[in-house]
């Protein structure tokens, strides 16, 4: 497929080879996250088949119709989150609040760890559902409303 060829050409590690699935080693290897990009109707069909010959050894979503993500087990954005949180309150002897703001499937593991979360109008509705604040569009300025609502909620003005 073009896409791929476009990211294959771009490739700065030359040790990068893509093996044939039936040759990757999901235990061993030291990689994050492969992102197969698509028609949606295409990966919507191609998920099941990956995900039943994989099990529960990647973690699997979306982060659009056309990004299907495999990640390697328990690297997700709410791991990386709790490990930042975590080194910030060790190296300031205080607890930090987290606060997050997604609109797809990959950020659902993020959101739901997360003290507070929100969730732009643009975003899944399994997603809003999940979340504390909903906001305007991303492109209306959501990080601007989630600051303000979060002032409201936690009482301080602006």
């Amino acid at each position: 497929p073009p896409a791929l060829q476009y990211d294959m050409e771009r490739m700065t590690n030359a040790e990068a080879v893509l093996l044939p699935v039936d040759e990757w080693d999901v235990d061993t290897a030291q990689w994050f996250k492969l992102v197969v990009r698509g028609d949606a109707a295409d990966l919507a069909a191609i998920r099941p088949l990956v995900e039943a010959r994989f099990g529960d050894a990647l973690e699997y979503s979306t982060s659009s119709p056309s990004f299907y993500e495999l990640q390697a087990k328990g690297c997700t954005k709410a791991s990386a989150m709790r490990l930042v949180a975590d080194h910030l309150a060790v190296e300031t002897g205080h607890p930090f609040l987290t606060v997050a703001v997604g609109d797809h499937e990959n950020d659902l593991p993020m959101l739901t760890a997360a003290d507070l979360s929100g969730s732009p109008a643009n975003a899944l509705d399994a997603v809003k559902a999940s979340t504390h604040f909903h906001l305007c569009h991303c492109d209306e300025g959501a990080i601007a409303d989630l600051i303000e609502q979060l002032a409201a909620h936690l009482g301080v003005e602006m």
